[in-house]
């Protein structure tokens, strides 16, 4: 019962993070905001298989987020440089710090 609960919240979050991100390319950049907490949940949800490999989304999702709202990103060539930066950022991320830390939020509810 519980398993099927959290196997339906990782694939709303999942339907809803690339709605949200489909939404950013097309519309506006406010979006990666919303698109970033859905993977960030998904990524929660989906922890102890492949939840750190699903992190990057979230990264890239939030990076791109504050770059074009403090209006620091204003060509593709710059959120192409972005993009590359989060992956470079990810690795140690993902190999250095430990999933409590990197889920901190939810942990603080259970």
């Amino acid at each position: 019962m519980l398993g099927d609960l959290f196997s339906f919240l990782f694939w709303c979050s999942f339907a809803l993070g690339c709605l949200f991100l489909i939404l950013a390319f097309r519309l506006h950049h406010t979006y990666y905001w919303w698109a970033g907490l859905c993977f960030y949940t998904l990524s929660f949800l989906a922890a102890f298989s492949f939840g750190t490999a699903t992190l990057i989304i979230t990264i890239i999702c939030w990076v791109l987020a504050a770059g074009y709202s403090l209006r620091w990103l204003r060509t593709k060539r710059q959120a192409l440089a972005c993009v590359i930066v989060c992956v470079l950022l990810w690795l140690p991320i993902v190999k250095y710090v430990d999933d409590y830390y990197l889920f901190f939020p939810f942990f603080m509810f259970f």
